[in-house]
């Protein structure tokens, strides 16, 4: 009898038990592409166009369709990961009654990684900036002749914090080093943040990243609220004040705010849409806000898809006897 009772269990098991088809990710990419104008009062109008695209590897765990909104499984699950980002946007502008103009181009790659500890979180990660600026001088402008500038970043970014349930907090440092047209420039600063984001009653997402800057500091802002787990709509944005263009020295006030949407046609790619607007203004007296208006749309991918049967076992009533 003994014998007979385990097997006979281990008969209700396989008989009561089903199999699901669970999907796993190890990596997702994504790519986006964005454009607009911009108007300066009295001086210029003028476009810009860029673009990005970046990637993550999960370590360890991939990435799991666990029926959360499916931006957020990643946060979710605590899951460690590599990523890889390039971004590149470009602008030109002209004043056609001073014959002034404006234009150049700017690029930044980076590579970095999040780990977390049980409770801890650590990453790290190295950036490479670069961008070009020309100016060609009218007689309003109070240049001579034209002005190229190439200034170019280089800094590791090292960053500690903590994850308690679905609240994380993570403070971080940026190295910077700057090289103007082949010149070092004297590392006056680096950079510290810290960053606070929450997950709540399975709809809401936010995060607030406070930073500093030369003679100034910012935050910025993300709220998102999901109204199924397949569409999300956000409002991000940033206030700052300080020297903000790494090609400058002069203070400015930045104010900018963003809508978007996203949309999960299917648990393996996501379509994104965002329209903003932002200002930016000299902190000197006299001086005109610039106005920049700028749309973009994304795409996300999971890839490559794995998928694995997950066995289910349905609550049975116990084995007489047992």
């Amino acid at each position: 009898m003994n014998l007979l009772l385990p097997l006979f269990s281990l008969l209700v098991f396989q008989a009561g038990s089903t199999h699901e088809i669970e999907s796993t990710w190890p990596a997702d990419f994504n790519a986006s592409l964005s454009g607009g104008g911009f108007h300066q009062p009295e001086f210029y109008d003028g476009w810009q166009a860029g673009g990005s695209v970046g990637a993550n590897w999960y370590l360890r765990r991939p990435l799991v369709d666990d029926g959360t909104p499916l931006s957020m499984q990643a946060f979710l699950q605590r899951l460690n990961r590599l990523s890889f980002n390039l971004d590149t946007v470009g602008f030109g502008a002209k004043d056609s009654v001073s014959l002034y103009e404006h234009s150049g181009h700017s690029g930044d790659v980076s590579l970095s990684g999040l780990f977390y500890l049980r409770d801890m979180v650590l990453g790290g990660g190295i950036h490479y900036d670069r961008i070009y600026d020309f100016q060609h001088p009218s007689p309003l402008s109070g240049l001579t002749s034209d002005e190229r500038h190439t200034t170019q970043l280089v800094y590791p970014e090292l960053t500690l914090g903590v994850r308690l349930e679905m609240f994380e907090c993570e403070a971080s440092y940026l190295f910077k080093t700057y090289f103007d047209d082949g010149k070092t420039r004297s590392p006056r600063w680096g950079q510290a943040t810290l960053g606070l984001r929450n997950f709540s009653d399975e709809q809401i997402y936010w995060s607030a990243l406070l930073y500093t800057l030369v003679h100034g500091a910012g935050l910025s802002f993300d709220f998102e609220f999901f109204s199924s787990p397949r569409l999300g709509v956000w409002l991000k944005g940033y206030l700052d004040r300080g020297v903000v263009y790494a090609n400058s020295e002069n203070d400015y006030w930045r104010e900018s705010l963003s809508l978007g949407v996203g949309w999960w046609k299917s648990n393996r790619l996501e379509l994104q849409f965002s329209v903003g607007v932002s200002t930016a203004q000299r902190d000197s007296a006299g001086s005109s806000t610039l106005i920049t208006g700028l749309g973009t749309f994304g795409v996300v991918v999971r890839a490559p898809r794995r998928d694995q049967a997950k066995v289910v076992v349905p609550l049975t009533d116990p084995v007489p006897g047992a």
